[in-house]
């Protein structure tokens, strides 16, 4: 958890652990809501990434940037995908501060990440709110394509039915068939 003694923040101590009336008391006493911690992570993507529903509710009715990345790229988005909080997803998504297809400092989506760590019912959600099943990662590779590299037939059956395109061709020219 980060905290005031390892150069993080009181509202980054707080939304990593989820103590979101610590966050509304600071929040509306006017702490810095993007201040991040020595990572490079906001106080709203360290709720996100440890699935803290209210307190990212909080911060984002406070204000809280919801598509700002840390120093590797990620977004509050991302992580929360990628940990498989689907509340989360659905919370920043119905926010309408969150653009579901920003990809990573990698290259790639929260949906090809939540794939790519077998995150079902993320991958649904993201897809349903409009991000592209067929989205490339900084390789070129496809959802798709890491899921039949990894093995995984329920995530490969899941993005198919979503309409990932199984002739869609890497930029090495692979396809996942």
């Amino acid at each position: 958890t980060a905290c005031a003694n390892d150069g993080g923040t009181a509202l980054c101590a707080a939304a990593a652990d989820g103590n979101t009336s610590v966050v509304m008391a600071l929040g509306t006493a006017g702490a810095d809501l993007e201040k991040p911690d020595i990572d490079g992570s906001s106080p709203l993507l360290l709720a996100c990434m440890e699935g803290h529903n209210d307190t990212v509710g909080a911060l984002l009715r406070l204000g809280a940037l919801a598509d700002t990345a840390d120093d590797a790229g990620f977004t509050p988005l991302f992580v929360a995908a990628q940990e498989g909080h689907t509340h989360v997803v659905q919370g920043l998504i119905d926010s309408g501060g969150t653009t579901v297809d920003v990809p990573s400092g990698e290259g790639a989506t929260p949906l090809a990440i939540a794939s790519e760590c077998g995150h079902a019912d993320v991958v649904r959600l993201l897809a349903r709110s409009g991000s592209e099943v067929d989205a490339p990662n900084g390789s070129g590779a496809t959802p798709l394509y890491m899921a039949c590299q990894a093995g995984d037939l329920s995530m490969v059956k899941l993005l198919i039915e979503l309409g990932a395109d199984p002739q869609r061709q890497r930029d090495t020219g692979a396809t996942p068939l």
